[in-house]
């Protein structure tokens, strides 16, 4: 007999976690993607805190849309899924977008010795 897939979108055997639990560990992920990648992008050159923030996000958004497809999470659930972690993450990767200062990632390009002036 073949197994159903579960509401979160992976093949489990036994009960099925309620939605405030799914939801909780969606929150979880999400804020460990935020919280890693700004911890990445910390180590950046000051001018380029906020372009490297940023496309990590853009990367994190990425990996969870590709896990979301690979666990074949359901757009539309009850609960929060890969899709919505994915969504969350672009959404935060634009509006970090919004703070960048070309003239001050250029500075830090031109003073990496990146960009001929």
């Amino acid at each position: 007999m073949e197994k159903l897939p579960s509401p979160q979108g992976s093949i489990r055997n036994g009960p099925q976690p309620d939605f405030a639990t799914l939801n909780r560990y969606s929150l979880t992920r999400f804020s460990m993607a935020v919280a890693v990648s700004l911890l990445m992008a910390s180590v950046a050159p000051p001018g380029l805190i906020l372009a490297t923030f940023n496309g990590l996000l853009f990367l994190c958004a990425l990996a969870a849309a590709g896990a979301a497809i690979v666990l074949k999470d359901r757009l539309f659930a009850g609960h929060f899924t890969r899709w919505d972690e994915a969504a969350a993450l672009a959404t935060t990767s634009q509006v970090v977008g919004w703070f960048i200062d070309p003239a001050a990632v250029q500075a830090a390009l031109e003073a990496a010795g990146a960009v001929g002036p």
